[in-house]
């Protein structure tokens, strides 16, 4: 695969397809093959066969967090935006947690934009992660312009805005986690906690 990502480097990504084809057949469980081919296939806008890569680099490893954004990203070119905002945050999370902040503040930067194609809790979701990482003024002003369907995501966007103005919210914030002991808004309120 080394030498199928030298290729695509060289925009060569047909004969990195043929490279990856070939690690494949050595070993059909290889998930940075399927992912990296489908990275080749996305850049020929091959978007359908590039996302049948990514599920498969998923299915071999379901914490691939690049994977995920690597499916987003081509979710969103064939207008699938649904489910490309789904596959962003999970990337988010994944990078968060993992410990890769960098690619997770990306992410959620990508997935924040969509907000202009589509308007959910998982853009939403996004946007105050994207806030809470960077602290972006811009990114408040759109969140304040959205309105999230989950309370939860509701409460957590407000207590930033108090937090904001030098206020105390540990005791609210206390009560959220006592809430929300596991699942995705736990880095929210981790993030929270960090103002």
């Amino acid at each position: 695969t080394n030498r199928g990502a030298a290729y695509a480097n060289l925009n060569l990504h047909e004969r990195a397809i043929e490279d990856y084809d070939k690690a494949l057949e050595l070993n059909p469980k290889y998930a940075m093959a399927y992912h990296n081919r489908g990275g080749a296939y996305a850049n020929l806008k091959q978007y359908e066969r590039a996302i049948e890569d990514y599920n498969k680099a998923i299915e071999l490893n379901p914490n691939y967090a690049k994977a995920y954004g690597n499916r987003g990203i081509a979710y969103s070119e064939i207008g699938k935006y649904e489910e490309s905002v789904r596959d962003m945050k999970k990337s988010g999370i994944l990078f968060f947690y993992s410990g890769r902040e960098d690619n997770a503040v990306k992410v959620f930067s990508i997935c924040f934009k969509l907000r202009e194609e589509i308007e959910s809790d998982d853009v939403i979701y996004c946007g105050i992660a994207l806030f809470l990482l960077t602290l972006n003024p811009e990114v408040i002003l759109a969140l304040r312009k959205m309105k999230a369907q989950d309370e939860t995501l509701r409460k957590i966007f407000d207590l930033a805005l108090v937090k904001l103005r030098g206020k105390d919210i540990s005791n609210r914030i206390a009560m959220l986690e006592e809430k929300e002991k596991t699942g995705e808004k736990k880095i929210l309120l981790e993030l929270l906690k960090r103002l």
